[in-house]
């Protein structure tokens, strides 16, 4: 049997309709030397049989049974530990790829000795297509900003997974897996992050090799993703990162920059969504954790200016943060 080149790792949860083009878009890749590790995650919507189905037609397809539901990032883990191929990329359920694009990846890895090889994407939305893309062209020489980019949680598909080959041989020798996505938010980019801190052999492809479908059962879309308590374990999660790769407090301006995106935005939902209630006990559990804490730190430090970088929406909400009292009982047990 032929050595698999690239692995391709699918989670498979509800994918519904979107399934059958993302399944078409990778067993007709123009790379034939692959395998196409679907991690069924216990799908409710029939996704698992069709997968099956797939897997009976071409014996590239390797099926792996999740026995509980581990989430988007156990089950990239459990594919991972499954590869073969000399390459991993990574694609979600309910996307789908160009033909060429493992191929092309593949031979620029080859040619450049590569850790990581990246391209541009499309993103779906409603009938139209737009076409995202970085500031920074991924190279080596612009790793550094790259890095900022991803702290700052930039929407350039600098964070972004599914838009990335990754040498897997590097990925095993830095021991780099997913965080466990039932209790933090954003495992793409804390994985994308320590990529970034441990290699500079970056290649890039300007090719829209990479179809990003969104709708609102998208998984980053679900209020049981970015819960106020998985986005504070996520920048935890970031934090240490940056302190072990990066002592020195450098990304410390652009950590808080994300930082602000990532905690605003469940308090903005509940605020639209829910009720003012919701909203002061997320302000609640913002102030009585630990990421707040750092926040103040770097806050008593030179970057009082990053609030000039944030949507006023957000700016206004951190000084409402520091403004309200550390511990809101009261509100506490009206939402109770």
């Amino acid at each position: 049997m032929t050595p698999s080149k690239v692995s391709i790792i699918v989670p498979v949860y509800n994918a519904g309709k979107h399934f059958t083009q993302c399944l078409d878009s990778l067993v007709n890749q123009t790379l034939r030397e692959i395998e196409i590790i679907l991690v069924l995650d216990l799908p409710a919507d029939g996704s698992d049989r069709v997968a099956e189905q797939y897997a009976q037609r071409d014996s590239r397809i390797k099926l792996i049974y999740n026995e509980i539901n581990l989430h988007i990032g156990k089950s990239r883990n459990r594919g991972m530990e499954q590869a073969t191929g000399k390459y991993i990329g990574f694609v979600d359920h309910d996307d789908y790829c160009q033909l060429e694009m493992f191929e092309w990846m593949y031979q620029k890895a080859e040619g450049e000795h590569s850790d990581i090889v990246c391209c541009n994407y499309i993103k779906e939305q409603n009938g139209t297509q737009q076409y995202p893309q970085s500031e920074y062209i991924p190279s080596s020489e612009n790793r550094e900003n790259f890095i900022r980019a991803i702290l700052r949680a930039e929407t350039g598909g600098e964070g972004c997974l599914w838009n990335k080959l990754f040498r897997n041989n590097f990925l095993k020798q830095n021991q780099i897996q997913f965080i466990d996505t039932k209790l933090s938010s954003g495992e793409d980019y804390l994985f994308v992050l320590n990529v970034f801190f441990c290699t500079s052999k970056i290649s890039y492809l300007p090719q829209n090799l990479y179809h990003w479908v969104t709708h609102t059962h998208n998984t980053g879309n679900t209020d049981n993703y970015h819960t106020i308590e998985k986005n504070i374990i996520n920048r935890l999660n970031i934090f240490a990162a940056v302190n072990e790769n990066k002592p020195d407090n450098a990304y410390y301006f652009d950590f808080l920059t994300g930082t602000g995106q990532y905690i605003y935005s469940p308090f903005f939902r509940a605020l639209k969504e829910r009720n003012f209630a919701d909203a002061l006990h997320i302000v609640a559990t913002i102030k009585n954790s630990e990421i707040y804490c750092h926040i103040k730190n770097i806050f008593k430090r030179e970057y009082l200016s990053v609030l000039l970088q944030w949507k006023p929406t957000i700016g206004i909400f951190f000084i409402i943060l520091r403004i309200i009292p550390q511990k809101r009982r009261k509100h506490e047990e009206l939402r109770n």
